[in-house]
């Protein structure tokens, strides 16, 4: 899987996240307030094959170290299978801790737990 960040225009994100009833804390205005207020934001889309699956607006900070909070997302495209959402959280990761971030508190939509593993 492919990860990019900040590679969606406004109302691209906002189209899937319209499509897919995405949470307050996902949602470009959101992101942008927290930036606004000090935050340092990042817009995450996951690819499959070429194909978004999932977007994570992610709020960073730096405490000791780069932390980040990804709050009620991510956000899904259509209704992937379960093995292909454990695999784009692993790659989201994977590409935050490549970004610099040393730790990542995640709270998800979900109904069914994540076992990230490790990357």
């Amino acid at each position: 899987m492919d990860v990019g960040c900040d590679d969606l225009e406004r109302t691209v994100w906002e189209r899937i996240c319209d499509a897919s009833g995405a949470p307050l804390q996902q949602r470009w205005a959101y992101g942008e307030t927290a930036r606004q207020l000090g935050g340092s934001i990042g817009r995450f889309s996951v690819r499959d094959n070429g194909a978004t699956v999932a977007l994570a607006q992610v709020l960073i900070r730096r405490v000791i170290w780069r932390v980040a909070l990804l709050t009620r997302g991510p956000v899904w495209v259509g209704d992937p299978p379960s093995e292909t959402r454990q695999q784009a959280c692993q790659s989201l990761r994977r590409a935050l801790r490549d970004a610099g971030v040393r730790g990542l508190l995640m709270t998800p939509d979900a109904e069914e737990p994540f076992q990230l593993g490790p990357t």
